[in-house]
Protein backbone atom coordinates (compact mmCIF):
# COMPACT_ATOMS: atom_id res chain seq x y z
CA UNK A 1 0.00 0.00 0.00
CA UNK A 2 3.00 2.27 0.92
CA UNK A 3 4.26 2.21 -2.78
CA UNK A 4 0.92 2.74 -4.00
CA UNK A 5 0.78 5.56 -2.12
CA UNK A 6 4.28 6.88 -2.80
CA UNK A 7 3.78 6.39 -6.67
CA UNK A 8 0.56 8.65 -6.75
CA UNK A 9 2.05 10.96 -4.84
CA UNK A 10 5.46 10.91 -7.39
CA UNK A 11 2.76 10.87 -10.36
CA UNK A 12 1.12 14.13 -9.26
CA UNK A 13 4.83 15.76 -8.83
CA UNK A 14 5.07 15.52 -11.92
CA UNK A 15 2.17 16.57 -13.14
CA UNK A 16 2.82 19.87 -11.02
CA UNK A 17 6.32 20.46 -12.91
CA UNK A 18 5.00 19.88 -16.14
CA UNK A 19 2.21 22.28 -15.68
CA UNK A 20 4.26 25.15 -14.13
CA UNK A 21 6.84 24.19 -16.48
CA UNK A 22 4.46 24.44 -19.63
CA UNK A 23 3.31 27.94 -18.33
CA UNK A 24 6.94 29.09 -18.23
CA UNK A 25 7.90 28.57 -21.85
CA UNK A 26 4.72 30.22 -22.75
CA UNK A 27 5.21 33.35 -21.36
CA UNK A 28 8.80 33.20 -22.77
CA UNK A 29 7.24 32.50 -25.74
CA UNK A 30 10.25 30.05 -27.00
CA UNK A 31 10.22 26.65 -29.26
CA UNK A 32 10.65 23.79 -27.20
CA UNK A 33 14.06 23.72 -29.50
CA UNK A 34 15.44 27.10 -28.32
CA UNK A 35 14.47 26.84 -24.49
CA UNK A 36 16.18 22.93 -25.08
CA UNK A 37 19.56 24.89 -26.69
CA UNK A 38 19.67 27.63 -24.31
CA UNK A 39 18.85 25.43 -21.08
CA UNK A 40 21.73 23.08 -22.30
CA UNK A 41 19.12 19.65 -22.29
CA UNK A 42 17.84 17.90 -25.27
CA UNK A 43 14.77 18.55 -26.73
CA UNK A 44 13.42 15.17 -26.77
CA UNK A 45 14.27 15.14 -22.64
CA UNK A 46 12.45 18.68 -22.28
CA UNK A 47 9.48 17.47 -24.27
CA UNK A 48 9.00 14.35 -22.76
CA UNK A 49 9.20 16.79 -19.14
CA UNK A 50 6.58 18.78 -20.52
CA UNK A 51 4.11 16.09 -21.42
CA UNK A 52 4.80 14.92 -17.95
CA UNK A 53 6.33 11.46 -18.83
CA UNK A 54 9.85 11.67 -17.83
CA UNK A 55 11.13 12.26 -14.18
CA UNK A 56 13.75 15.58 -14.28
CA UNK A 57 17.14 14.72 -12.79
CA UNK A 58 18.25 17.62 -10.14
CA UNK A 59 20.93 18.58 -12.73
CA UNK A 60 17.97 19.74 -15.26
CA UNK A 61 15.77 21.07 -12.83
CA UNK A 62 18.30 23.26 -11.32
CA UNK A 63 19.18 24.46 -15.67
CA UNK A 64 15.53 25.14 -15.90
CA UNK A 65 14.80 27.12 -12.59
CA UNK A 66 17.48 29.50 -13.46
CA UNK A 67 16.81 29.63 -16.71
CA UNK A 68 13.13 30.78 -15.92
CA UNK A 69 15.06 33.08 -12.47
CA UNK A 70 12.54 30.84 -10.06
CA UNK A 71 13.34 28.31 -7.23
CA UNK A 72 13.90 25.23 -8.38
CA UNK A 73 11.07 24.10 -5.79
CA UNK A 74 8.68 26.69 -7.41
CA UNK A 75 9.08 24.57 -10.81
CA UNK A 76 7.28 21.83 -8.74
CA UNK A 77 4.67 23.86 -6.10
CA UNK A 78 1.28 24.39 -6.53
CA UNK A 79 -1.39 26.71 -5.49
CA UNK A 80 -4.72 25.31 -3.69
CA UNK A 81 -6.87 27.35 -5.73
CA UNK A 82 -9.84 26.58 -3.47
CA UNK A 83 -8.21 28.42 -0.40
CA UNK A 84 -7.45 31.55 -3.06
CA UNK A 85 -10.40 34.58 -2.88
CA UNK A 86 -10.83 36.05 -6.13
CA UNK A 87 -10.12 40.09 -5.61
CA UNK A 88 -10.28 41.98 -8.78
CA UNK A 89 -8.64 45.24 -6.44
CA UNK A 90 -5.82 43.26 -5.37
CA UNK A 91 -5.37 41.84 -8.86
CA UNK A 92 -5.27 45.22 -10.04
CA UNK A 93 -2.79 46.32 -7.36
CA UNK A 94 -0.61 43.41 -7.57
CA UNK A 95 -0.02 44.03 -11.63
CA UNK A 96 0.96 47.94 -11.19
CA UNK A 97 3.41 46.30 -8.49
CA UNK A 98 5.08 44.33 -11.43
CA UNK A 99 7.75 46.04 -13.84
CA UNK A 100 6.97 46.23 -17.54
CA UNK A 101 8.66 42.72 -18.42
CA UNK A 102 6.60 40.70 -15.91
CA UNK A 103 3.43 43.02 -16.44
CA UNK A 104 3.83 41.81 -20.00
CA UNK A 105 4.33 38.08 -18.95
CA UNK A 106 1.36 38.03 -16.38
CA UNK A 107 -0.64 39.58 -19.82
CA UNK A 108 0.83 36.25 -21.60
CA UNK A 109 -0.61 33.87 -19.23
CA UNK A 110 -3.75 35.38 -18.83
CA UNK A 111 -4.56 34.88 -21.86
CA UNK A 112 -3.21 31.61 -21.92
CA UNK A 113 -5.58 30.44 -19.29
CA UNK A 114 -8.39 32.02 -21.39
CA UNK A 115 -7.84 29.45 -24.24
CA UNK A 116 -7.92 26.75 -22.00
CA UNK A 117 -11.39 28.10 -20.41
CA UNK A 118 -12.76 28.71 -23.88
CA UNK A 119 -12.00 25.43 -24.62
CA UNK A 120 -13.17 23.30 -21.77
CA UNK A 121 -16.55 25.35 -22.25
Amino acid sequence: MGRLIQAKRDEIELKRFSSNLQVLVRSQQLTKTELAHRVGIHRTTLNDYLKGIRIPSKTNIIKLANYFKVSASTLASSVNTKEVKADPKQLLKTYQKLNAHNQAQALVYLEFLLQIQKRIS
